[in-house]
């Protein structure tokens, strides 16, 4: 329940969404104290956590890029 614990109002930028949100459910999965000793399939648990509560929480869905979605955009811009 790391994110309902948030209750102030800061600008939203990477460092902060790192330091507030990514580093919390990062330190509540794994006890980790640094990114850098997350695996890439850890790193996407913790991504998935953020991108199910973002849904969940405020109605918002934030896909992460894949080789699909990155070849329709350019499809796209043509």
């Amino acid at each position: 329940k790391v994110l309902s614990q948030m209750e102030y109002n800061i600008p939203f930028t990477s460092v902060s969404f790192k330091e507030c949100i990514f580093k919390p459910i990062m330190r509540s999965m794994y006890g980790y104290e640094s990114t850098t000793q997350l695996t890439t399939k850890e790193f996407t648990e913790v991504c998935d956590v953020i991108t199910r509560e973002f849904g969940e929480k405020f109605g918002m869905q934030v896909d992460f890029p894949s080789i699909e979605t990155l070849m329709m955009q350019e499809r796209l811009k043509d």
